[in-house]
């Protein structure tokens, strides 16, 4: 049996400031805070007998890798699916209620997960807990739009589906209880990140990288992938010694031609240090970050397998707003035009999905790639965010002001720039 505690707000309308104050603390630095949910205790039990078992202690110390770990350990692989489509019916429900009862919240509530260790037959799944649930929180004088009511029982869910995701759904895979089986390529790694490797995963022979250690995009990666924005991020194969693995987004392609744009206002994250966001933002103040919230990095167009025309990175720095569109028009070209124009507005449709479900989400530092085949410029193209370490779901949570104009990503602005420099009647790209 195990529990875990879903949600990110563990205390109701009615809790004193004391009690509120220091709930808020214990959950600082917990997957509480950047998962939704938190293992409360779980053990594994053969013949009578506990074999495993993880206690409350744990569960608050746990890192994102090591719930998953936990959780791959306890779900026998002869359970997974029917644990899967469990989870799937308890989020649709969930999201049916509060659909019905905008003001509906429950706040600290409880899933727990049950089988038969000596019999692995069949696993039940339920919620528990409801002392600190409300049917209608604005019957009560609290105000249901506002984030800070939101009970963040979703997210929680949605960390765990991500857990239980399959191989080959389109969206986030988990680890299984053996390692990945990971094989090393040799030559060019990470083009300029030396830090990231190329490799293969199988089954399925897959062609990935291997990001930085980075905790904070690991997290990104499972939390995005319940998003909209799945379809606009690499596939996400596991964590493997602390390090994400995510698909090669251009190897299906046999000519690759690639653009790589920094999106957003700042190149920056807000959690960086004042020297360093004071040095980016004088960098930014020269490039076309400033004023269009895009800059180009690099870009290659590949014809044959062979480059016909490189933008270069210490030259793009300097490159104007008129001179970004001509680059824009010539890389894109004419035949690839209209896919890259339709997936770029796919990928703003769904980057302010997410926004509206995560009010105050915000994506700083990212990168964004257009690829698309130079041999078959009519293939489908893959327009995908990179570089995620820069995610946060909730910005309040972390105190800072979502009002504050100084905490927009400026994501969305640059999209519409770069669409609009894109588009065939474009005759002026400055949007914001």
């Amino acid at each position: 049996m195990a529990d875990f505690k879903v949600g990110t707000r563990h205390y109701d309308l009615n809790a004193s400031e004391e009690k509120k104050n220091g709930l808020i603390e214990k959950q600082k630095g917990t997957t509480t805070e950047s998962l939704g949910v938190r293992l409360i205790d779980a053990k594994i039990r053969k013949g009578g007998e506990v074999t495993k078992a993880w206690d409350r202690k744990q569960g608050l110390k746990f890192s994102f890798e090591e719930l998953q770990d936990v959780w791959n350990e306890f779900v026998p692989s002869c359970l997974r699916s029917d644990l899967s489509k469990r989870l799937d019916e308890i989020y649709g429900a969930f999201e049916k209620t509060v659909e019905e009862n905008p003001g509906f919240r429950m706040y600290a509530s409880s899933l727990l997960i049950a089988y038969d260790g000596d019999k692995p037959t069949e696993i039940r799944a339920i919620l528990i807990d409801f002392a600190h649930t409300h049917i209608s929180i604005d019957a009560e004088g609290a105000d249901s739009t506002d984030p800070s009511f939101d009970d963040g029982v979703i997210q929680g869910l949605t960390s765990l589906m991500n857990f239980e995701s399959g191989a080959d759904d389109g969206k986030a895979r988990a680890a299984t209880n053996a390692k990945l089986d990971i094989t090393l390529v040799k030559g060019p790694e990470g083009g300029s990140h030396k830090r990231i490797k190329k490799c293969i995963v199988n089954p399925g022979n897959h062609k990935c990288y291997i990001r930085p250690d980075n905790p904070h995009e690991n997290e990104a990666y499972t939390t995005l992938t319940n998003t909209a924005l799945v379809d606009f991020i690499p596939k996400f194969y596991g964590v493997e010694n602390k390090a994400a693995v995510v698909e090669d987004v251009a190897a299906d392609f046999k000519s690759p031609c690639i653009a790589d744009f920094k999106i957003g206002a700042h190149s920056f994250d807000i959690d960086e240090s004042a020297d360093k966001k004071g040095n980016l933002k004088v960098k930014d103040e020269k490039t076309t970050t400033h004023d269009l919230s895009i800059r180009l990095i690099i870009a290659a167009l590949v014809k044959d397998g062979k480059v016909t025309k490189e933008w270069k990175r210490k030259e793009n720095a300097s490159l104007t707003e008129a001179k970004l569109k001509e680059m824009v028009v010539e890389f894109i070209g004419t035949e690839a035009k209209a896919n890259i124009l339709k997936e770029l507005k796919s990928l703003r449709k769904a980057f302010i999905s997410t926004q509206k479900s995560n009010k105050n989400f915000r994506l700083y530092n990212a990168s964004l790639l257009i690829i698309y085949d130079g041999d078959e410029p009519t293939k489908q193209p893959r327009c995908v965010l990179t570089k995620l370490s820069g995610t946060h779901i909730d910005i309040q949570k972390e105190n800072y002001n979502p009002k504050d104009p100084e905490f927009d990503d400026g994501v969305v602005d640059g999209l519409d720039n770069l669409i609009d420099m894109a588009s065939p009647s474009s005759k002026c790209c400055l949007l914001i």
